[in-house]
């Protein structure tokens, strides 16, 4: 009989369970008894390998014939594939079979999701349609920076209240004026507006999330065309800079989002040193070349795909003039599973997006939030 403890904190185990990476390197106590000591030996040699640069991750899943683990962790940094089932966690090794080699013949860690601990039982190989398990580990992990640009607005959008509010505004689209929401405090509240119909944030807001409406307009040639641009703004950039960040103990928890029928847009702060007074009166000077140029955009390409690119190009270049672009992160959303009632299947998948060089000028480079 083995004991395989895991020492988790809350943080930990909740992290766990909504699939997130964490480092098990110093949380995992094997105790053998005589008749497994080969066991315990060889997946103790196993973790060691962790001290070379590798890491280990526990997977939720189960191993039954050839409902196996083909290879460690993909190269997207994603998990290892495989047959889940709900209450039993294992490690995946880097060969993935689940019997025979390294796999310590399909023993079952017998761990069920809500505790911290569990016992080594005999399985049965694999074999015989019983479900087995092989405690392999998975070695190459993703890094992991809660700091990073990309896990902040991930945390910042991803719990159930935030998304409930962020899906209701998808309904105000075709509304006269621009309606919102931020954070005070630790509440979620709802934003005013003015005699321009733009959105007015409460004091105190540690963050702001809007709407860009719909404003359909008629050419002289009799042509449509939507008259607001669905991109933030250096006016959205102040707010974030020198309102929002203010507020936050953390300066890299601050964003500003804005929302449309033609794409979903945040901007987030990277660097916690000041912002100086030479960028907010950058702010103010691009502000009516960034209203003038967007106007031409707008008026001119006939795809909304097409806007977008533009305005997103237009906006990366701002924040380049400004010497911006390694403070500001400039984010693309797009939501996953729009039409689900459940909000906790709701998601905001988060591309972050960089002005890169390229022989013929400039180009968007765009890299997954996974």
């Amino acid at each position: 009989m083995t004991l395989i403890r895991y020492e988790l904190t809350t943080q930990e185990k909740q992290d766990l369970k909504n699939g997130l990476n964490i480092d098990l390197r110093d949380n995992i106590i094997i105790t053998s008894s005589v008749e497994d000591n080969e066991f315990a030996a060889n997946l103790s040699d196993k973790l060691a390998l962790s001290q070379d640069g590798d890491c280990f991750t526990l997977i939720q899943t189960s191993c039954n014939g050839s409902l196996n683990h083909p290879d460690g962790y993909l190269p997207d940094g994603s998990n290892c594939p495989g047959h889940h089932e709900e209450g039993i966690w294992t490690f995946c090794n880097d060969n993935g079979s689940s019997s025979g080699g390294d796999t310590f013949g399909g023993l079952d860690t017998g761990i069920n999701n809500n505790n911290t601990s569990g016992t080594q039982t005999s399985g049965s190989g694999g074999g015989g349609g019983n479900v087995t398990t092989s405690p392999v580990i998975c070695k190459t992990c993703p890094e992991f920076d809660e700091n990073s640009p990309c896990e902040k607005i991930k945390n910042g959008t991803s719990s159930a209240a935030y998304k409930q509010k962020f899906k209701a505004l998808t309904n105000n689209y075709n509304l006269d004026h621009e309606t919102g929401f931020s954070q005070v405090g630790s509440s979620l509240i709802d934003g005013t507006h003015n005699n321009n119909h733009q959105i007015i944030y409460p004091d105190d807001s540690k963050n702001g999330t809007h709407v860009h409406n719909n404003n359909i307009k008629t050419k002289s040639d009799g042509s449509t065309y939507d008259a607001n641009v669905k991109m933030l703004s250096p006016k959205d950039l102040y707010l974030l800079m020198f309102a929002f960040r203010p507020n936050n103990p953390d300066p890299l928890d601050t964003f500003h989002i804005m929302q449309s029928n033609e794409g979903i847009f945040a901007i987030t702060i990277i660097d916690i040193a000041p912002f100086t007074v030479e960028q907010r009166n950058f702010l103010f000077n691009w502000n009516k070349e960034f209203e003038e140029i967007a106007k031409e955009i707008i008026e001119t390409w006939n795809t909304s795909n097409a806007r977008k690119n533009a305005l997103a190009k237009m906006f990366l270049n701002g924040l380049k003039e400004a010497g911006l672009e390694d403070k500001i992160a400039f984010f693309e959303g797009e939501i996953e599973n729009a039409s689900d009632t459940n909000i906790n299947n709701y998601n905001i998948k988060w591309t972050r997006n960089k002005l890169k060089s390229t022989f013929l000028g400039t180009s968007i480079e765009k890299t997954d939030c996974n």
